[in-house]
């Protein structure tokens, strides 16, 4: 739909044993404004925890991706979809 941003990939990270996840990790893709936000947060809410970055290219915001899917990974694994269709744990 015109206007909204629309969910391109959404990743949890879960450390060690935990049963709940310690990040949540999403890319959107801005329809109406152009660009792309790339949102790590804590998925308990803490609003402290909370980063973001606005970019222009679709490889630039998959760039930055990567990089926080590289610290993940010496932390624990990640559950990643894309489209909403379920990629696995990386």
């Amino acid at each position: 739909m015109k206007g909204f941003p629309l969910l391109r990939e959404a990743a949890w990270l879960y450390r060690g044993n935990d049963a709940d996840p310690s990040a949540l990790l999403r890319l959107w893709e801005r329809r109406e404004a152009g660009g792309w936000d790339v949102v790590l947060v804590d998925p308990l809410g803490h609003d402290e925890l909370r980063q973001a970055a606005h970019l222009d290219a679709e490889d630039d915001a998959r760039a930055a991706m990567a990089k926080v899917y590289a610290q993940g990974d010496a932390e624990g694994r990640w559950d990643v979809r894309r489209h909403g269709r379920p990629v696995g744990f990386d």
